[in-house]
């Protein structure tokens, strides 16, 4: 047994093309397995934009009080890293840049819903690509701007 076949011994991630031929009936049983992993992954998606939306309104409403600042939340990360050993996405770059997500798309109340339920393609200029999951808002606002005939 290889060692992809250890980590994952059903091989979802991987389908394979070698299927018995002329067997339609696994097709069905293939789709519903497709069907529950897109619904899986959307559902971790959104859960995950919706925590770095909200670690973003917190550490931005900190800011604007004048309660935090840089320092504070080089401290937050520490604190998480301690708590949390080994899960990587909250450095405190990544929590600058989870308010910075926060503060660009809260006033858009177009955007700013549909932001927190997209997967991952949209956000990479303002979320690193450590965070697990993110960039939509960037495709929304260049899907918007070419509807509406601007370049963006």
């Amino acid at each position: 047994m290889s060692k992809s076949q250890k980590k994952n011994p059903l091989n979802l991630a991987h389908p394979s093309s070698s299927l018995p031929a002329g067997q339609p009936d696994f097709d069905v049983v293939l789709g519903l397995i497709e069907a529950a992993r897109t619904r899986a992954v959307t559902a971790v998606n959104t859960t995950l934009i919706d925590l770095y939306w909200n670690i973003g309104e917190y550490i931005s409403g900190k800011i604007a009080r004048e309660e935090w600042g840089k320092g504070t939340v080089a401290a937050l990360a520490g604190t998480i890293q301690r708590r949390y050993p080994g899960v990587a996405g909250y450095s405190p770059q990544n929590l600058w840049r989870m308010r910075q997500f926060f503060e660009t798309y809260s006033p858009r109340t177009i955007l700013s819903p549909l932001v927190r339920v997209f997967d991952k393609a949209s956000n990479r200029g303002i979320l690193p690509r450590h965070l697990p999951c993110l960039p939509i808002a960037k495709q929304v606002d260049e899907q918007t701007s070419s509807e509406h005939g601007k370049e963006g």
